[in-house]
């Protein structure tokens, strides 16, 4: 089976946990013997040599075709936004050459819904996987300027509050972010090449055509953004909520219930929560691992570390400093003698493993509804119970007073108090890692999709 994994960006450029999910799922599926590709977003700066273009890479065996565009120089770019003629032509470049059975739609950001369309033009049944909440929100986060929780565009919540012209909005930190570090591992595997003649002669054809592209009228507004989305999505045959929540959200957004089925995600380990082992230490060593941003909620942890009284804690906080420097700025500043909050800074995938041995708790403080926080999974499958905020899909995963520990969300005196209880009590630790259930493996996962495929796809794509 040809396969094909659409996601708006890639490895080695970025290595968040979803871009590793794709390359886990990818590898997989080929070791199935499935031939297997990747098509996904490159941002690229103005005058930059590739502004329009496609690049080639090969990763472990794997076809990964980058697009390079800049729609925000277009013309009604806030259109293109959510749909974008000019990569539903490389989509359909793409589908030409490839051929894909199946297309597998990680995320549309970047890529619009302009690549339904691109798949659907040629009759290849589509997958669906939303993994955070932009088909409700162009900011993906379901956060106003307050951070204040919303439930995606209604009358009486315009997204002008969140999209609007002032720096300090959530939408202006979030559109204007950096990009994350490569992956070494990857970065020595993949090897690039030259642009393919065709796909050459396609960009001559797309560029000399951008004036015209640029002229396309689209629907004006964020609700008609989110109805203009929704419409579009009724041509993908099937919708894979990676949780309970963002289905209902979808749900409740008046997307066809028919079409959804809640399908948790797996994760690749090479150990499990029974074998995981630890680093002896006689503190309690809490640890965040992830995007140092506002919505994240580090500060509220950092916060509640202060109110602890026990010296025999400390916490240690892995992300990269360099992407929201104001924001990390601000939390080294409100932690400045407190020897037991460390900044550790960040760390490639592969030293995952020595990390989590120095951890007997991992904090997830986030103000957002987490859909589908990779970050716990890899907690769990290494032995290490959460403390987690009891909304959003997180108490899906975290099981209080067994796999973990709920708190409360924002509520930084609550996050104190469940770390004072776990000091408090000697064998909590102990008792929460034996209740721990390994989460879901990537080979068990490439299971249950490869019956969905099996469902949907047909080889005649022609």
């Amino acid at each position: 089976m040809r396969i094909s994994y659409l996601l708006h960006q890639f490895s080695p450029k970025h290595t968040s946990p979803i871009e590793q999910y794709c390359f886990d799922l990818a590898r997989e599926m080929k070791s199935r013997g499935n031939e297997v590709s990747i098509f996904a977003y490159q941002y690229s700066k103005q005058g930059s040599k590739l502004q329009q273009g496609i690049s080639d890479f090969e990763c472990d065996g794997i076809w990964l075709r980058e697009i390079y565009h800049n729609y925000a120089i277009l013309k009604e770019s806030d259109k293109y936004e959510y749909f974008n003629p000019v990569i539903r032509d490389y989509a359909d470049l793409y589908f030409e050459e490839f051929k894909p059975d199946i297309v597998h739609i990680l995320h549309l950001k970047n890529l619009s819904t302009s690549v339904i369309d691109a798949a659907k033009k040629r009759n290849i049944p589509t997958i669906l996987t939303p993994t955070d909440f932009w088909m409700l929100c162009p900011n993906f986060t379901l956060l106003r300027p307050d951070y204040e929780l919303c439930r995606g565009p209604l009358m009486t919540t315009p997204c002008q509050l969140c999209l609007g012209e002032d720096e300090n909005t959530l939408g202006k930190k979030i559109m204007g972010k950096k990009h994350q570090p490569m992956s070494a591992m990857i970065k020595e595997k993949m090897s690039r090449s030259i642009m393919s003649s065709i796909g050459k002669k396609f960009v001559e054809r797309l560029t000399s055509s951008i004036k015209v592209e640029k002229q396309w009228v689209g629907i004006d507004g964020q609700l008609k953004r989110k109805q203009f989305i929704q419409e579009k999505c009724k041509q993908v045959d099937k919708v894979l909520a990676p949780s309970k929540f963002i289905a209902d959200m979808l749900i409740e957004s008046d997307y066809d219930e028919d079409k959804i089925t809640v399908l948790p995600l797996g994760f690749n380990t090479p150990m499990t929560a029974t074998t995981a082992e630890k680093e002896p230490s006689d503190k309690l060593r809490i640890g965040y691992i992830g995007t140092l941003n506002k919505h994240k909620g580090v500060h509220l942890l950092i916060e509640a570390m202060k109110g602890v009284t026990n010296k025999n804690v400390e916490l240690r906080i892995y992300g990269d400093f360099t992407r929201f420097h104001r924001y990390t700025q601000f939390l080294k500043g409100i932690a400045p003698n407190d020897k037991r909050i460390r900044f550790k800074g960040t760390f490639i995938p592969e030293k995952i493993d020595e990390i989590f041995k120095t951890i007997d708790l991992l904090a997830i403080p986030s103000l957002w509804y987490e859909n589908i926080p990779m970050v716990a999974y890899s907690a769990l499958a290494h032995g290490t119970p959460v403390l987690a905020p009891s909304f959003g899909a997180l108490p899906e995963i975290i099981r209080d007073g067994r796999n973990g520990l709920l708190f409360e969300r924002g509520d930084s005196d609550d996050l104190r108090d469940k770390i004072s209880r776990v000091l408090n009590n000697k064998g909590m630790i102990q008792q929460l890692r034996e209740s721990i259930t390994p989460p879901k493996t990537i080979p068990e996962h490439a299971d249950e999709l490869m019956n969905i495929f099996e469902e949907f796809a047909y080889c005649d794509n022609a």
